[in-house]
């Protein structure tokens, strides 16, 4: 089956992630549209599209907004053959102009490091090579019907997917590659590897991503599949300094060529960057491209490493990239294939399953609850007087509560997708030199608002070879508080040891990098 899914980009970015947010607009069996092509089902989305932005919405929140609004398509996305189907270009990606922002061949994309604005489509040259109607000239299949919406054209549609492009294609290709290197300099063996990837400690949130051990083939050929999902790869590509850098020389170019992909990754998925540190990640992406092909001259760079090169004017264009990403997609696409599965329904399992979808999508709505309220689940909460928790006094003094006074306790929150417990490390906030980072100690609830009680840790420095934070715990460090809104990432971080057993320091890998 094919999904089409739409999130609203005017609701916070923390909660366009929650697969509640997100909606299902269409769903058709491939069958047919190979049969009737995408145009069969995209007419139909466009026709409601451009009614309801002819029509409005009428929104009736007194106190907030009273009034008309107009719903635009603002961008569409989606894995690389979907979405060249869509937008009308070549589905084919050793095609001689395989890029649907610009026009560079296919050869030329071999040698180039940075764009090339004179090659972008524009509207007119889109025009001119629908007329042209050769593929193999222009990389234009067709006129989408997408440009029939009076606000929208496929050349402004400028979002990349980081998903396919990064954990599911440069990534798991680069990794290969450097670990291959590596094995062959006699720095680890691959069973050294393996073992340490399956008994490395990934922490509360990120154990059940963990990833799958490589193969002598595997490794092999670097363009095969990986063995890992997305999920996985982030995982791997998170914890991979930690898990076998102290046996890498620091020296090494191999291990550099990986440490600059991972400033280049961190950049483009950190949720705000200014300006000048795209004009930044356009100069490492640079580097990135011709240290790849001084050390690996036999290997091609892939149509997604070209990608990169659009990303930096991209991200001035659009903002962070993270909201434009296919993985929540993907995950809201999970359920309904489970549907599929259990309905026995073999003749029109796509109306059968959104129908099933809808209805469980109607009780979330019938539950009335605001968008900030669906981010928040509770486990296991119970009244205690506040005197039975460390640091009572300073708790109240940060709370404003009496010493004598009861507090609601939770043991686990669900907040945004992410589960924090005592004890779990969160990064409490960046400052202008390091970010800083905390270790929950306990969770309450004060006027219906969730707290954290954080315990400080003290950064030490950024261990470039780890590309991590080292720090230390500090038991005589005056507690905080934080709320969910608080943090600097709302998801839950770890810190680990280096297998280096003379480096007493923890370690903590963040999953993006603020400018």
């Amino acid at each position: 089956m094919c999904g089409f899914y739409l999130s609203f980009l005017s609701i916070p970015k923390k909660h366009q992630s929650r697969l509640c947010n997100i909606l299902l607009v269409a769903l058709a069996k491939t069958i047919d549209i190979a049969k009737y092509g995408i145009d069969a089902v995209q007419r139909v989305i466009v026709t409601k599209l451009q009614t309801i932005y002819d029509n409005g919405v009428a929104i009736n929140s007194p106190g907030e907004y009273v009034g008309l609004v107009r719903p635009k398509l603002f961008q569409v996305t989606g894995d690389n053959l979907g979405l060249h189907l869509m937008l009308g270009f070549v589905c084919g990606f050793t095609a001689n102009y395989p890029c649907r922002a610009c026009k560079c061949h296919r050869v030329d994309c071999q040698t180039q490091e940075i764009e090339d604005t004179r090659l972008l489509r524009t509207k007119e040259n889109l025009a001119q090579d629908i007329e042209v109607d050769d593929i193999s000239q222009t990389g234009v299949a067709r006129n989408s019907i997408l440009n029939d919406l009076s606000y929208f054209h496929v050349v402004d549609n400028v979002a990349f997917d980081i998903m396919h492009d990064l954990p599911e294609g440069v990534l798991p290709m680069e990794v290969k590659l450097v670990l291959k290197a590596l094995i062959d300099a006699k720095m680890f063996s691959l069973l050294e590897l393996n073992s340490r990837i399956s008994s490395f400690s990934y922490g509360f949130t990120d154990k059940q991503n963990c990833p799958s051990q490589f193969t002598v083939h595997g490794l092999s050929n670097p363009k095969g599949s990986s063995g890992q999902t997305a999920a996985q790869m982030q995982c791997l590509f998170l914890y991979l300094p930690l898990i076998i850098g102290d046996k890498v020389e620091r020296d090494s170019s191999h291990w550099e060529l990986l440490l600059i992909l991972m400033d280049i990754y961190k950049l483009i998925v950190a949720p705000s960057i200014t300006v000048q540190a795209t004009f930044f990640l356009k100069a490492i992406i640079q580097d990135h491209h011709y240290m790849f092909k001084e050390l690996f001259p036999e290997i091609p760079l892939l149509p997604k490493h070209h990608h990169l090169i659009h990303y930096p004017r991209v991200i001035r264009l659009l903002g962070p990239l993270t909201q434009y990403s296919c993985m929540r997609f993907e995950g809201k696409h999970k359920p309904l294939k489970r549907f599929a599965r259990n309905a026995n329904n073999f003749i029109r399992i796509d109306r059968t399953v959104a129908k099933m979808h809808q209805v469980a999508q109607s009780q979330d709505f019938l539950i009335q609850q605001n968008v900030e309220q669906r981010g928040v689940t509770i486990h296991n909460q119970a009244v205690v007087p506040v005197t039975v928790l460390a640091n009572a006094e300073d708790i109240c003094a940060l709370l404003g509560c009496p010493i004598d006074s009861d507090i609601i306790v939770v043991n686990i929150v669900d907040a945004n997708g992410y589960k924090f417990k005592r004890s779990t490390g969160v990064l409490t906030c960046w400052n202008e030199e390091y970010p800083e980072f905390g270790e929950i100690q306990d969770i309450v609830i004060v006027n219906s608002t969730i707290k954290f009680i954080v315990k400080p840790w003290k950064t030490l420095h950024f261990d470039r070879h780890y590309h991590s934070y080292a720090v230390t715990k500090t038991p005589d460090a005056a507690i905080i508080v934080k709320s969910t809104e608080d943090i600097g990432d709302h998801r839950p971080v770890h810190a680990v040891e280096s297998f280096d057993m003379n480096d007493s320091n923890l370690y903590v890998p963040v999953r993006f990098q603020l400018s």
